[in-house]
């Protein structure tokens, strides 16, 4: 895929639900500097529009045409429908000098496709129950045939303990550069930790995150070199319970697919 150029507005804002780094001193995350191909191509950067806003997050492919996030990526705080979604894949930053304009920092991405609809838990529309705090987006294009995707799997309680994943996402704010200058991060990083706690719809790990990964997959890969989705990021936690997804259980599985079904996913 070839890198196409665009000038994003830096005003689009993280979600609400913005996400604290649980590392004591030092963030862990790493910057994954060529976001395409295997693992890392089926991740993306999503914008979503609403009438006063827009919102970013992070989603991850999990059918040749259908993305999973949070559904609080896709809401906003008062319920509101967006009006446009769009999803970016192989996002990425880097510095130019141009003689005229001086050093400029670019943001270039390989596809961009368009959201056609959405599927949002009904208990988190009505309830903002963070238990349900997952949706499915459907593009617009097939790109999942390129990509690939994730299947979603949900290991039992003993499989799950201390089991090693994965977050992988676009933070809004992680360089110094872009702390320092408040410019917005438009770059993938990813960082694996272990599952420290398990509930029936939670699970939460030792892993670092901020706003704007909301929405990443929790994953990791089998003994098959292939991608597994157990979970979708959500929460910041404490440095206790770690940061913290939705768990991928067989009710939601279960719930998405037969959205999948729905879409002619499945």
């Amino acid at each position: 895929m070839q890198k196409q150029e665009i000038e994003f507005n830096h005003s689009v804002v993280s979600s609400p639900y913005a996400n604290p780094l649980i590392s004591s001193f030092l963030d862990k995350r790493s910057r994954i500097r060529t976001p395409v191909g295997y693992p890392w191509g089926i991740h993306g950067f999503l914008e979503t529009q609403f009438s006063d806003h827009i919102a970013r997050g992070s989603a991850t492919f999990i059918s040749k045409s259908c993305i999973l996030t949070a559904a609080h990526c896709l809401y906003s705080p008062h319920r509101e429908e967006p009006k446009s979604i769009v999803f970016y894949l192989g996002m990425n930053q880097s510095f130019k000098f141009d003689f005229r304009r001086g050093v400029q920092l670019v943001t270039k991405y390989t596809k961009k496709v368009e959201g056609l609809e959405i599927y949002v838990h009904s208990s988190y529309l009505e309830e903002e129950d963070e238990n349900y705090d997952f949706g499915i987006v459907k593009l617009g294009e097939d790109t999942g045939r390129e990509v690939g995707w994730a299947s979603l799997k949900s290991p039992d309680h003993n499989e799950l303990e201390s089991m090693q994943v994965n977050v992988t996402g676009y933070p809004a704010s992680k360089s110094p550069f872009n702390m320092a200058f408040h410019i917005p991060s438009y770059n993938m990083y990813t960082m694996s930790g272990l599952i420290k706690k398990i509930s029936k719809h939670k699970i939460y790990y030792d892993i670092d995150t901020s706003g704007g990964q909301s929405g990443s997959g929790v994953w990791r890969i089998n003994q098959d070199k292939k991608i597994e989705c157990v979970g979708v990021h959500t929460t910041g936690g404490s440095k206790l319970e770690g940061n913290g997804a939705v768990r991928m259980n067989q009710e939601n599985i279960s719930i998405i697919s037969e959205w999948l079904s729905k879409l002619g996913e499945i």
